[in-house]
C-alpha cells in the first residue's frame, strides 16, 4: 500500500496509461485510414482535387466503369495513377488496372481486336460498351480532361453532331498552326462528331445538326446563307458565334431577332492585368462571369480574348439573355485605336460591359455570341479557361 501510495508511483502510473492511451489512439487511426483512405486538399488553388466537372460525371455513374491502361513498365507513370486513384476515391462505381500486354497477350488481343487491330493505350470500359480515349499515345500521360471526357462520350446513347461554318475566311478545322485543331480535338473526345459546312454548296443546314458554329468570319455571308441560319434557328437549332471587331459578316438582321448589338470599337483593358502575364491592352482578361451553365463553375478564373468587341443586347419578347463574359470598370471599348490609347467618354464606350452573352428562346434553343475568336485557336485554346 505504501508504494502505491507514493507520489512518484501515481506520476509513473499516470504518464503509462498516457501512453497506453495515445497507442491505442494511434493504432486505431492507422486502422481506420487503411480501411476508409480519404485525402483531404488543404492548398489554397484545390491542386489535388478533382475539377468540379469530373466531380460530377463521377456522381453520375450509376453503374461499374473501369479504366484499361496497357503499359510494359508498371512504374513508368506514378503521377497517372495518382490521377486513377482521384477518380477511385470519388466513386464506388470507378475502378482501374493498369496491365502489361507482354504478359497479358491475350487480354492485349481482345482490347486490339475490339479497335481493329490497333492496341490503344487506355479503354474505358462498362456493362455494354468498351472504347479507347484515341488521344493518349505511347509516351504521354492520361489528363483528368482526357478521362473525363471519355466518361461523358461512354455515357451518351447517341453521338451529338457539331457543324462548323466555312466559306468566308473562318478558321481550319484540321490545320497544324492557326486553326482549331485543339478545340476539335477536344469536341472529339468528349464523344462528338464534328464536321465542316459550306452554305454556299449545300443551301441548307443539315437536319442532325446539334449545333452550329460560326468562328471568325472574315467576309460577309450571301443573303441566301443568312435565311437557311434563321430557318436552322426557326427549327429548333443552336448556333455558337465567334466574331472580331472590325469584321463585317452581314448577321446584323439575323441578330436583331435575338436582341444582340455588335459593337465595332476595340476593348482596352486598362488595368495593367495583360501586361503582367506578357500580353498588350487590348487583350481583355476576364475573371468575371454571368450564371449559366457554360460558366458556372468558372469563379475567379482567367479567360483571355486578344482583339474582342462588345457586345450589347436588347430586351426582345421571348428571348432571355444572361452574361457569360463581364469586362471591369477599368476596361472601355476604344474608337481610335493608335499609339496613345486613353479614354475619351465623348467616343469610348467605358466598361463594364459584356464580351460574351448567351441567349435562350422560348423552346429552348440557344445562341451564343462571343465577341472575340481568336482565343479558341491553337495555343490560346489551351490557355487559363479558354478551352471550357
Amino acid at each position: 500500500m505504501e508504494f502505491w501510495q507514493r507520489r512518484s508511483t501515481k506520476v509513473g502510473t499516470n504518464a503509462l496509461l498516457a501512453v497506453l492511451v495515445a497507442l491505442v489512439l494511434f493504432g486505431l487511426i492507422n486502422f481506420l485510414g487503411l480501411r476508409y483512405s480519404q485525402r483531404i486538399d488543404l492548398t489554397e488553388n484545390q491542386l489535388f482535387t478533382l475539377s468540379p466537372e469530373s466531380q460530377k460525371v463521377l456522381k453520375s455513374l450509376n453503374a461499374p466503369l473501369k479504366v484499361w491502361i496497357f503499359q510494359r513498365d508498371a512504374n513508368a507513370n506514378l503521377s497517372e495513377e495518382e490521377l486513377l486513384q482521384k477518380y477511385q476515391e470519388n466513386s464506388q462505381n470507378f475502378s482501374y488496372q493498369i496491365i502489361d500486354p507482354d504478359k497479358s497477350p491475350g487480354l492485349a488481343q481482345q482490347f486490339k481486336e475490339l479497335s481493329q487491330g490497333k492496341l490503344y493505350r487506355v479503354y474505358l470500359d462498362t456493362k455494354d460498351k468498351k472504347q479507347p480515349i484515341r488521344t493518349v499515345q505511347e509516351g504521354t500521360s492520361l489528363s483528368e480532361a482526357q478521362l473525363t471526357d471519355g466518361m461523358q462520350s461512354l455515357q451518351r446513347n447517341q453521338i451529338p453532331k457539331v457543324y462548323f461554318l466555312q466559306g468566308h475566311g473562318e478558321y481550319p478545322l484540321k490545320s497544324a498552326q492557326g486553326g482549331l485543331l485543339q478545340a476539335v480535338n477536344s469536341l472529339e473526345d468528349k464523344g462528338y462528331l464534328v464536321q465542316p459546312w459550306n452554305l454556299a454548296e449545300k443551301t441548307v443546314v443539315p437536319e442532325d445538326a446539334d449545333a452550329l458554329v460560326i468562328a471568325g468570319p472574315k467576309r460577309k455571308l450571301f443573303p441566301q446563307e443568312i435565311t437557311a441560319l434563321e430557318n436552322y434557328l426557326q427549327k429548333g437549332g443552336n448556333l455558337l458565334i465567334l466574331i472580331d471587331p472590325e469584321v463585317d459578316a452581314g448577321l446584323e438582321p439575323l441578330l436583331k431577332t435575338w436582341g444582340v448589338k455588335l459593337d465595332n470599337r476595340i476593348v482596352i483593358d486598362g488595368s495593367g492585368a495583360g501586361q503582367a502575364l506578357g500580353l498588350g491592352p487590348a487583350t481583355p482578361i476576364i475573371t468575371s462571369y454571368g450564371q449559366h451553365p457554360i460558366t458556372q463553375d468558372f469563379a475567379n478564373g482567367i479567360t483571355v480574348f486578344p482583339v474582342s468587341r462588345a457586345i450589347a443586347t436588347v430586351p426582345i419578347p421571348g428571348v432571355e439573355a444572361v452574361s457569360l463574359l463581364v469586362t471591369s470598370e477599368q476596361m472601355w471599348a476604344e474608337s481610335e485605336f493608335n499609339s496613345e490609347l486613353t479614354f475619351d467618354p465623348s467616343k469610348d464606350l467605358p466598361g463594364p460591359f459584356d464580351l460574351g452573352v448567351a441567349l435562350t428562346r422560348t423552346g429552348g434553343n440557344k445562341l451564343v455570341i462571343i465577341g472575340n475568336s481568336t482565343f479558341a485557336t491553337d495555343g490560346l485554346f489551351q490557355q487559363q479557361l479558354n478551352g471550357d
